[in-house]
C-alpha cells in the first residue's frame, strides 16, 4: 500500500481504491496496452482480488497506527503518505519498486477518473471474460 501512496503523493485513496489501484498496477497488461503482469501471467489472478481486500485493510490499519499513512476525511475515509511515510518508503530502490510505480503512473493516468463503482465493473467484466476462455 504504500508504493501506492508514495507514487502517487497528491492523492488520498479509499480503501476499495487501494485495493482495485493496486491489483490492476499487479496486473497491469490487463488494463493497460503498455502494461506487464508483475506477478506473471496466471489463471488465478481474479481469485486474488477477493482476498486482498483483508490484507489490505489489516496492512492500512498498521500503516496508520505506525504514522506511515494518515486519515483524511473526503466524503468518507482517504489515505495518504505521511512525511514519514514518504522519507522510509522512498527509499525503496528494488526492480519491483520501479516496476510497480512506473505501471501505476500508467494506470493513474487512464483510471484516475473512474468511480469506485465504474474500477469495481471492470475488474468483474475482466474477470468474467477470463473465465469464460478457461
Amino acid at each position: 500500500m504504500m508504493l501506492l501512496a508514495i507514487s502517487a503523493p497528491d492523492k488520498s485513496f479509499t480503501e476499495d481504491q487501494m485495493v482495485m489501484y493496486d491489483f490492476m498496477t499487479v496486473y497491469a497488461h490487463e488494463f493497460s496496452e503498455q502494461g506487464q503482469n508483475l506477478h506473471g501471467d496466471n489463471g488465478f489472478k481474479y481469485s486474488e482480488f477477493s482476498a486482498r481486500k483483508q490484507a489490505v485493510s489489516e496492512a492500512i490499519k498498521s500503516l496508520v497506527k505506525n504514522g506511515m499513512l494518515q486519515v483524511v476525511m473526503n466524503n468518507g475515509f482517504q489515505f495518504r503518505a505521511t512525511e514519514s511515510g514518504m522519507n522510509c518508503f522512498s527509499k525503496m530502490e528494488s526492480s519491483y519498486a520501479s516496476e510497480y510505480k512506473i505501471q501505476l503512473k500508467e494506470i493513474l493516468k487512464e483510471y484516475s477518473n473512474y468511480s469506485e463503482g465504474e474500477l469495481h465493473k471492470l475488474i468483474r467484466a475482466k474477470a468474467l471474460k477470463e473465465e469464460g476462455r478457461s
